[in-house]
């Protein structure tokens, strides 16, 4: 069985630290930004805004000061060099202020449906899960490395997950209790470690916008390297948690199929 204790306490209230890394993303940022915030408005009780302005060398410092002096919610975190998402997740998950926390890119990936569905979802299951309702929308590349991604993710962490490696929401304070890498595999990390101790987890699809890897770096051949190192390192240890129950997956209902 599993013995982790539900989150009711931490997700009761749909409040959500929305963190947005962006690396010279000047003609992408503002329009992510107020996406999310329009998404945020309709659905959610609470929300926060956090711009990680990577070490950007475009005009993405500026765009990002305006939008906070510009909206109440958004505040801006500036790293002087470049040093990757993971660790723009890790300034985000220190700084946040509320239960939950999100990751949308800043370079526009998603279309403000997957966006309006993500934040509803809120308060439903200690931590969310999106898949693409359209990953044609990806490379070749790309989908097949997501294939095989999922296939061990689902080895290793005995959840039949539809992707791993899409939009989340994850509770605070249990992401904060573990050792999160600094760079892209952070996610895989975070996600494999929260579904040991979380007691119920749900999917939903989010629809990519075109193209939704023009300006992605994942594909690098170092990321891919340390992506799978990480990965076979999760399955190896998830060998000693063969006797526990996996957390339980919850409907969501017809709305988000």
């Amino acid at each position: 069985m599993n013995n982790q204790p539900p989150l009711s306490t931490t997700i009761a209230q749909r409040q959500l630290t929305i963190v947005i890394p962006a690396y010279c993303e000047q003609d992408r940022l503002a329009l992510t930004t107020n996406e999310v915030i329009s998404a945020a408005l309709e659905t959610l009780d609470d929300f926060e805004v956090i711009i990680i302005n990577d070490g950007s060398t475009d005009n993405t410092r500026a765009v990002a000061d305006i939008l906070a002096t510009k909206h109440k919610c958004v505040s801006v975190i500036h790293f002087e060099t470049n040093r990757g998402v993971g660790a723009a997740y890790r300034a985000g998950l220190e700084a946040a202020r509320y239960g939950n926390i999100s990751l949308v890119p800043g370079d526009q990936a998603f279309e403000k449906s997957g966006l309006l569905d993500l934040f509803s979802a809120v308060g439903k299951a200690d931590m969310i899960i999106s898949y693409s309702a359209n990953p044609r929308a990806r490379s070749p590349v790309r989908r097949q490395l997501s294939r095989i991604c999922t296939m061990q993710l689902r080895i290793t962490t005995r959840c039949w997950l539809r992707d791993g490696h899409s939009l989340y929401v994850w509770p605070v304070k249990l992401a904060r209790s573990i050792n999160i890498p600094p760079d892209y595999s952070y996610h895989l990390v975070t996600l494999v470690s929260l579904l040991q101790k979380v007691t119920t987890y749900a999917e939903l699809p989010v629809t990519l916008t075109p193209k939704p890897d023009e300006f992605s770096r994942v594909l690098r051949l170092g990321t891919v390297a340390t992506l799978a190192w990480r990965l076979s390192l999760l399955t190896i240890a998830s060998f000693a948690r063969l006797g526990i129950q996996p957390p339980r997956k919850v409907a969501l209902g017809a709305r988000f199929r």
